[in-house]
C-alpha cells in the first residue's frame, strides 16, 4: 500500500472537489481536459499549475502552443495578488502593490516552473525534453496547451493521423515518466448543433484521444450558451473517463475579476455516479 500511495496522484489542481475525483490515479496517467471555447480550459490548466509550483514546490514542465510565455507569467502573478487580471495586464498597478509583485515574481523565477513556448513544437521534442529533465532533475508534471496546436514529424499523413501520433507519443511519455502529463484538447463544434450542449466522448475530432487518455474532463459553462442561466459563472467540470471508479461531475465558481477558478460551496458539485 505504501509503494502505491507514492507513486499516485494527489491534489494536483488544489481544487478540492477536482482532486477528490482524481486522488488514487498512478502517476503515469494522460488527463485529457477537453471543451469548446472560452470554456476556460488553459485557465484550469495554468491553476493547477500554480498550485504545484507555487505551493507545493513542485517541478512543473508546461508547453504553451497558444500563449506567450510573458502573458503565462502575467497571469500566474496576477492570480497570487489581489488585483484585477485585466489591470495588470495594461500596468494599472497601484503603488501598494509594487512590493508583493516584485517579491511574487522573485518565487515564481526560483520555483520549479518550466516553460516552452515554441509555436507548432514537435510532439518528438515534447518527448525528449522531457526525458532530459527527468534525467537532469527530475519533473512531476506536464502539462500541454493544447493537442491541436502540437506538430507531427511526418506531415504528409492526414491530420487524423498525425493525431493518433502525437497522442500514442504522450501516452508512451506518461509510462517513460511514471508522472502525470496534462494535455488541453479542443473538441468538434458538434456541441453548437445540439439541444443540450454538453460535451460528450464522440465529440473529439479523432476517436483515438478518448480511447488513449486515462482519464477524460470536459468543461461546460452553460451561462455561455444562456446570458439568463441561473448558473452564472459556474464551470461544470465532467468525468467522462476515470480509471478509478465511475464517472461523475464537480463545479468551479469563476471569478472575473482575477481571472480564475475557486471551489464552489454550493450544491451542483457531485461524488462519483
Amino acid at each position: 500500500m505504501k509503494d502505491y500511495l507514492e507513486k499516485s496522484i494527489d491534489d494536483i489542481t488544489g481544487f478540492r472537489d477536482v482532486d477528490k475525483m482524481i486522488s488514487g490515479l498512478p502517476n503515469g496517467n494522460l488527463i485529457v481536459v477537453g471543451g469548446r471555447p472560452s470554456m476556460g480550459k488553459t485557465t484550469f490548466a495554468l491553476c493547477a499549475v500554480k498550485n504545484m509550483v507555487l505551493d507545493k514546490r513542485k517541478k512543473v514542465m508546461f508547453f504553451s502552443l497558444d500563449m506567450s510565455r510573458e502573458m503565462i507569467v502575467k497571469r500566474l502573478i496576477a492570480s497570487k495578488l489581489d488585483i484585477d487580471l485585466q489591470d495588470f495586464i495594461a500596468g494599472r498597478i497601484n503603488d501598494n502593490h509594487w512590493d508583493d509583485l516584485c517579491s511574487n515574481a522573485t518565487v515564481l523565477a526560483n520555483s520549479g516552473l518550466m516553460l516552452n513556448d515554441t509555436p507548432g513544437i514537435l510532439v518528438d521534442d515534447i518527448y525528449k525534453i522531457c526525458l532530459q529533465l527527468k534525467e537532469m532533475q527530475g519533473v512531476d508534471l506536464v502539462v500541454v496547451d493544447y493537442l491541436q496546436l502540437i506538430s507531427a514529424p511526418d506531415e504528409t499523413i492526414s491530420r487524423t493521423k498525425q493525431i493518433e501520433y502525437i497522442i500514442r507519443k504522450l501516452k508512451s511519455l506518461t509510462n517513460e515518466l511514471n508522472k502525470p502529463v496534462i494535455v488541453i484538447s479542443q473538441l468538434s463544434r458538434a456541441p453548437e448543433t445540439r439541444e443540450d450542449k454538453h460535451p460528450v466522448m464522440s465529440d473529439f475530432r479523432e476517436t483515438i484521444i478518448g480511447r488513449e487518455a486515462d482519464t477524460v474532463m470536459m468543461m461546460y459553462r452553460e451561462d455561455y450558451y444562456n446570458k439568463d442561466s441561473i448558473f452564472h459563472n459556474l464551470t461544470e467540470i465532467m468525468f467522462l473517463k476515470r480509471g478509478t471508479g465511475g464517472n461523475g461531475k464537480v463545479c468551479l465558481e469563476w471569478d472575473s475579476r482575477k481571472s480564475e477558478f475557486k471551489d464552489y460551496e454550493g450544491m451542483r458539485s457531485s461524488d462519483a455516479e
